[in-house]
């Protein structure tokens, strides 16, 4: 899908969701009284930080710990702390110069530890970890032994205690992963109101926000926020038990959720995850019993519970009430062959009294005429009457209004005769100004139903003419200026950026439109795709409609696109072609406008109407048509080698460079549509 006639082109077309700008940083708040005061003096200018760092007792916070004494609190001031800390004093409170502040919102300095090996490991009991941003564990412990691969490590069993600490109030970020969390149960644990964000780095573990892997007793993990994790916002790996998990948000772009395996006598209640790209947002693996799932929002992503027997365990006694289940792709509940222990007593997994997305109720042969998600059950053990018939008093939330967002379709451009290479697609920048976090898709690897995604970066493959295609979005992003890059991952490596530009939302014309326009499908192979389309469709209005809903659709632009499409809107319900229905549903914003983006595979060549309708006052419509071209090479000449599609593909093997490029190699060039990109949302 690319614009006819561009030469070496990566399109991003960005309709975003506006968020104001950082409030100015706050003061962080003074260290409590008698504590012994850390500051290395990295922080600039230190005359903002409270008049107690001017007098430091030590320059590192190892040295302070080595020394400290039972019920002793140690103040580190902020800066920038390059050490790793291990903790051997029971009753301990160490506290980052924003103890106490909700980390989704504070803006002041920060105390950060920033160690490759991981920053902090408890090794005592009842040691309390409050206020800091810890992050930067890089080093895979399969391959460095001093590695612990998370940001905190706690293991009693290997120290030889029991734990209960307490995990408050942390940014926990770019690690391998982000808390390895164990207790014995002598003690109660907590790893309460942090924000887990980007927990990716590569090695063992990587993508989990919360791992545990030698067993986790009297836990309560509460409050959280988890954005941007590639695997998991928690798993427990070890037999477990008493752990309840509650009141946290799972960030949606992301494969957020929560997995057991081996759990027993343990709750995930009035959690709230909207848009998860998990495979399941809750996963129960094999193993678990007395697992309670209540009072939470399961809400578009692909299955809002998954049973199953995944290594060899039954689960037993498994109960799922009162939750908000709806607009998810494969199923609001599936239970799998073997996942519920026998024998198959229909009714022994009691979902009873859910919503699921529709007051017919769920999708079920036994239950004709229910259209909302669907229910697998296929050991015949799932109960489900009575269902709820509406989302009034329970776990659902109300129509959440426009939220700050931007999404782009990212297009690559070159010449044919770097077919099948790979091009990563990043923006840094981006990523940086959106509070939220930023991940990209793409329907290589993946499908409508479930795109491939990726935070931070994402890989994609050149088709046969040059061409490659993603979408990135991000969340709670700043208006601004930012680079979006591509990289051919091979020789000749070329490297060409763009300045995304996004402004503040305001009123416009009345409308319905697509951008880019007149395009391009990219795909002819089962690496690079087949025939994919992807588009961002802005449906403006009159202010007078803001937060009501609006409508779109297109019969034909759906049926064009064989192999099957999506629709995502920017606030609301992906809808696709195992759906049961053809129209996606979005929120306008305070100045009247929406976003949704489409996907398609295996789409033919040819103009479709598009119709949008608003569903409040007068119920205007408004119509256009978006043409899609055939898959072609766009690039310009590049000298001799590439002017065919039919040139030689040059081919490269680890460590052989392959053959030399063209006498005068192709570029890349970046190009964002619309320009100037205004956002939307309120």
């Amino acid at each position: 899908m690319l614009l006819a006639g561009a030469s070496a082109l990566v399109l991003a077309t960005l309709v975003g969701v506006g968020v104001a700008p950082p409030a100015a940083s706050a003061a962080p708040p003074s260290p409590p009284a008698g504590a012994v005061i850390v500051n290395n003096g990295s922080y600039s200018p230190q005359s903002s930080l409270p008049a107690a760092c001017a007098t430091p007792a030590y320059p590192t916070i190892a040295a302070a710990v080595s020394v400290a004494t039972p019920s002793e609190t140690i103040y580190v001031c902020a800066g920038s702390y390059d050490e790793y800390v291990t903790i051997t004093t029971d009753d301990l409170t160490l506290d980052g110069a924003q103890y106490g502040i909700d980390p989704t919102t504070r803006t002041g300095p920060e105390s950060t530890i920033d160690d490759a090996n991981g920053s902090i490991q408890i090794e005592a009991d009842s040691d309390t970890i409050n206020g800091f941003t810890i992050e930067g564990a890089t080093n895979d412990p399969f391959t460095d032994p001093a590695a612990f691969g998370v940001g905190i490590w706690t293991d009693p069993g290997y120290s030889g205690t029991q734990g209960g600490y307490q995990i408050l109030d942390n940014i926990i970020q770019n690690n391998i992963a982000g808390v390895e969390m164990d207790n014995t149960g002598t003690l109660p644990a907590a790893v309460d109101d942090n924000l887990f964000r980007n927990n990716n780095a590569p090695g063992s573990g990587s993508g989990n926000g919360i791992e545990v892997s030698f067993g986790l007793s009297n836990a309560d993990v509460e409050g959280n926020t988890f954005t941007g994790d590639t695997n998991t916002s928690m798993v427990v790996e070890a037999p477990s038990d008493l752990i309840t998990v509650s009141g946290n948000t799972l960030v949606g772009g992301a494969s957020e959720g929560f997995a057991f395996f081996d759990v027993s006598d343990s709750s995930i209640l009035d959690n709230t995850s909207i848009g998860s790209t998990s495979g399941a947002t809750v996963y129960l693996g094999g193993g678990d019993s007395g697992i309670t799932i209540d009072g939470n929002v399961l809400a578009d992503g692909m299955r809002g519970i998954q049973v199953q027997n995944e290594y060899g365990g039954f689960n037993t006694d498994v109960t799922a009430n009162q939750n908000c289940i709806e607009g998810n792709s494969a199923a609001g509940l599936e239970e799998d062959a073997g996942g519920y222990a026998p024998p198959e007593t229909p009714g022994a997994l009691d979902a009873t009294n859910n919503w699921w997305g529709s007051a017919t109720g769920p999708t079920i042969a036994s239950n004709p005429g229910g259209t909302g998600d669907a229910i697998i059950d296929q050991d015949k053990v799932v109960g489900y009457v009575p269902f709820l018939t509406t989302t009034t008093g329970g776990a659902c939330p109300p129509p959440p209004a426009p939220g700050p967002q931007v999404s782009a379709v990212v297009q690559v451009q070159t010449s044919p005769s770097y077919a099948g290479d790979p091009v990563d697609i990043s923006s840094s920048q981006l990523a940086s100004s959106c509070l939220g976090g930023v991940s990209f898709e793409t329907l290589q690897g993946g499908s409508t139903v479930a795109p491939r995604t990726s935070p931070d970066t994402i890989s994609v493959v050149l088709d046969d003419d040059g061409n490659a295609t993603a979408v990135v979005t991000g969340l709670d992003c700043a208006p601004g200026s930012d680079l979006v890059e591509a990289d051919l991952t091979v020789a000749p490596y070329l490297t060409q950026t763009t300045l995304v530009d996004v402004e503040p939302p305001e009123v416009t014309t009345a409308g319905v439109s697509g951008a880019p326009a007149d395009e391009i499908e990219t795909g002819d192979s089962p690496a690079s795709g087949d025939s994919d389309v992807y588009v961002v469709f802005s449906v403006e209005t009159d202010p007078v409609y803001a937060e009501q809903t609006v409508e779109i659709s297109s019969a034909q632009l759906e049926d064009r696109c064989g192999g099957g499409w999506r629709w995502e809107p920017s606030n609301g319900a992906v809808v696709d072609q195992a759906s049961g229905t053809t129209v996606a549903t979005g929120v306008l914003d305070d100045d009247g406008n929406a976003t949704f983006i489409f996907k398609g595979v295996s789409c033919a060549a040819g103009p479709s109407a598009v119709i949008a309708d608003v569903e409040a006052g007068s119920h205007p419509t408004y119509t256009s048509t978006y043409t899609i071209g055939a898959p072609q090479a766009t690039m310009a000449t590049m000298g001799p080698k590439a002017a065919s599609k039919k040139a030689p593909r040059r081919r490269h093997k680890k460590g052989h460079p392959g053959t030399s490029p063209p006498s005068d190699p192709p570029s890349m060039t970046v190009t964002v549509s619309p320009a100037p990109l205004m956002e939307t949302g309120s």
